[in-house]
């Protein structure tokens, strides 16, 4: 699977590629480098961009893990939707709607978040959540 995404490559690739997808590219790129990545990953081999690849380079060769994101990686693919929801402002009921799932449910992986990324309530997660997603709005750093 290739994955072709609006979303910043630097965090969600490595999201992607530990789910299974053989490649990750930006959406907005050229329909040359689009179709090359598609027919490699067709073929069986693997898509990334240079800054994405030599990332995975670099943590392999230190040591260390591509990109500190304050413990996101500890987070379910389930809990991170919510979490990128909640960094959008949107409430309990409004995630809930929108994923199909109970209020309670919403709660549950708000806890276990909290848990997760060892912050004190659920309004230092939803303060994390937009301060996430606002730095994304901004651009790598």
């Amino acid at each position: 699977m290739l994955v072709v995404s609006m979303h910043d490559e630097a965090y969600y690739a490595h999201r992607a590629l530990k789910a299974g997808a053989r490649g990750y590219m930006m959406k907005n790129v050229g329909f040359e480098e689009y179709e090359k990545a598609l027919r490699k990953v067709a073929a069986g081999g693997s898509w990334l961009s240079d800054a994405v690849s030599e990332q995975i380079l670099l943590a392999y060769t230190s040591g260390t893990k591509p990109r500190d994101e304050g413990g996101l990686d500890a987070l379910t693919d389930r809990e991170f939707e919510i979490f990128q929801l909640m960094g959008e402002g949107r409430g309990t009921h409004e995630i809930a709607e929108s994923l199909r799932i109970s209020p309670k449910t919403v709660d549950v992986h708000r806890m276990n978040m909290r848990n997760k990324l060892k912050l004190e309530d659920g309004g230092a997660v939803t303060r994390f959540a937009i301060r996430w997603i606002e730095s994304r709005k901004m651009g790598p750093s």
